[in-house]
């Protein structure tokens, strides 16, 4: 039988498993591991894998941040134009001003626009000269602001560079409500509480000239002379909305004189003014004459 129980070893083996023993290196390793197990599962819990421009738009420290990012990719163009921030575009292409240099190594074109994906554009109507323009330093499209030469000293008098007549749009500019902290994007609510004349006030006080206003993509439109800074800011809603509110007190605390409080009210009582009213009416007119 022992025989047997040898035989049936042979093919019916189960082996009790040893420990394997931990050295110092090994704990380590394993430490590591679980440590980058865990980041890797933070990283696809919070999304940010798959971070998009839309995301970044409820942030807006985020959003500036985003516009120092660059393509570290891009060559140098032909006509040495910059232009290496990520969701900044132009029209034309900037594939395309390569190939329209003219035999003075000159890079000029009709109506060039240049915008950010979801902040808006800026378009320049006529002859724009692009050659050697820095436009990662020259053009900042931010949310409710548009910025061309942030430093002044740089700046090309009026009718050189980019410092000439254009036409601006900027894109999600809604009003944020006060209580809920949130956008107001419904256009019945925006045309109860008069934003576009809102806008429409900020364009004029800052030398700009208001064109429209879209409810719908929150885009505002408005052309300038020259450039510097243009924009809307919390404090300029709040500044409007202390106005509103003072001229309706304004309004509320006017006195009403009592002659004038008594036709008011026959008026509203639907009765005819009284011919002794109208008369004592005349005679004030005819004392001013008078006199």
């Amino acid at each position: 039988r022992s025989s047997d129980l040898q035989e049936m070893s042979r093919f019916f083996s189960n082996p009790v498993p040893k420990p394997i023993p931990h050295t110092m290196e090994n704990k380590h390793s394993s430490v590591d591991n679980t440590i980058v197990a865990l980041n890797l599962r933070n990283a696809m819990r919070n999304g940010l894998d798959g971070s998009s421009e839309d995301n970044s738009l409820n942030d807006d420290s985020l959003q500036e941040d985003r516009e120092e990012e660059i393509e570290n990719d891009r060559q140098p163009h032909p006509a040495g134009i910059t232009l290496t921030r990520v969701g900044y575009y132009t029209i034309p292409s900037m594939e395309e001003l390569g190939q329209m240099i003219d035999e003075d190594g000159e890079c000029i074109v009709n109506n060039f626009t240049i915008g950010r994906k979801g902040y808006g554009s800026i378009f320049f109507e006529g002859e724009v000269n692009l050659t050697n323009l820095n436009l990662d330093e020259i053009v900042h499209i931010r949310r409710k602001e548009v910025i061309v030469y942030l430093d002044d000293d740089k700046k090309p008098p009026i009718g050189e560079g980019l410092n000439r007549r254009a036409e601006v749009t900027l894109d999600g500019v809604w009003p944020m409500d006060k209580t809920t902290r949130t956008l107001i994007k419904s256009p019945e609510r925006l045309s109860e509480m008069s934003y576009e004349s809102r806008l429409e006030t900020v364009s004029r006080k800052q030398g700009a000239h208001f064109r429209e206003y879209r409810p719908e993509t929150g885009s505002w439109m408005f052309k300038v002379d020259h450039f510097s800074k243009y924009g809307i800011q919390d404090s300029d809603e709040d500044e409007e909305d202390n106005v509103a509110k003072t001229d309706a007190k304004k309004l509320k605390a006017a006195p009403v004189p009592p002659q004038q409080q008594a036709v008011q009210q026959m008026a509203l009582n639907g009765k005819p003014t009284p011919p002794s009213q109208v008369h004592y009416g005349a005679q004030l007119c005819g004392r001013n004459d008078d006199r």
